[in-house]
């Protein structure tokens, strides 16, 4: 029998780049499953800083641009698997602009 794998997609969060500030990280919203792909895409005027914890700078998405984390494929062990943990929140932070930040995920 083959294997079965199925990547599944968890709600999209999204934030208008309004809402964002220079100063603290502003939630754009929480994953309640690991995730073995991000996807951040930054459909506004504004670059973002992104962070997973709301204090370290994790991530740089330039003004209109988008950037994909594929966690998987840096699982280095056979049968093992590298994802972002469960319940992680997804901070953005930078100046405020148009136009809306939005992170898909898939586990």
């Amino acid at each position: 029998m083959v294997p079965n794998n199925k990547i599944r997609s968890q709600t999209l969060i999204t934030l208008s780049a309004a809402a964002i500030n220079a100063a603290t990280y502003t939630l754009i919203g929480t994953f309640s499953n690991p995730s073995s792909i991000i996807r951040m895409v930054n459909d506004s005027d504004t670059s973002v800083m992104i962070s997973f914890n709301g204090t370290t700078d994790n991530d740089y998405v330039a003004k209109n641009s988008s950037a994909t984390l594929p966690f998987q494929t840096n699982s280095l062990l056979p049968g093992k698997t590298t994802l972002l943990p469960a319940n992680i929140s997804v901070y953005a932070k930078g100046t405020a602009g148009t136009g809306t930040i939005a992170i898909a995920s898939y586990y």
